[in-house]
């Protein structure tokens, strides 16, 4: 599904009916491509795990955030409860990913950029726009090394 990368470690496949579940309890639709990208792999990990911006600024992805696992704190309704509960994160973001720091990779609701994907950043409080989709941030990762 993305250009030379790999995503590892999948949780069990989802259905449709989990997908539903999330939106219909937090009333959100989620983007056409990132369902199909949930159909095929929930959670995980990438083989190819760096992303640059055209300014030089580096992200990486740990983990993907499953929309069901057997760890139910690392599910994406556990994640969604905590951050919407204390409205840490804004409404119009979803969290798909995290870095080892434990900030999020979100997608965007907003009807003018659906999908885009955007860095949360835990300390700063901060949103940083990263790309216009989540083939586009993921066909474009490179390898990570420490």
């Amino acid at each position: 599904m993305y250009n030379n990368n790999e995503i590892l470690d999948t949780e069990k496949a989802i259905l449709e009916e989990d997908i539903k579940y999330i939106e219909s309890k937090y009333k959100f639709s989620i983007p056409e491509n990132i369902k199909k990208h949930y159909l095929r792999y929930n959670g995980g990990h990438l083989k190819k795990s760096m992303y640059t911006t055209s300014e030089g600024d580096e992200f990486v992805v740990s983990w993907f955030i499953p929309i069901k696992s057997d760890k139910k704190s690392s599910e994406l309704d556990a994640i969604l409860a905590d951050l919407r509960v204390d409205k840490i994160i804004p409404d119009w973001l979803i969290p798909f990913a995290d870095e080892a720091g434990g900030d999020f990779y979100c997608y965007s609701l907003r009807k003018n950029e659906l999908g885009a994907i955007y860095y949360w950043s835990h300390e700063f409080d901060d949103v940083v726009y990263i790309t216009k989709s989540l083939e586009e941030f993921l066909n474009n990762m490179v390898e990570f090394s420490y």
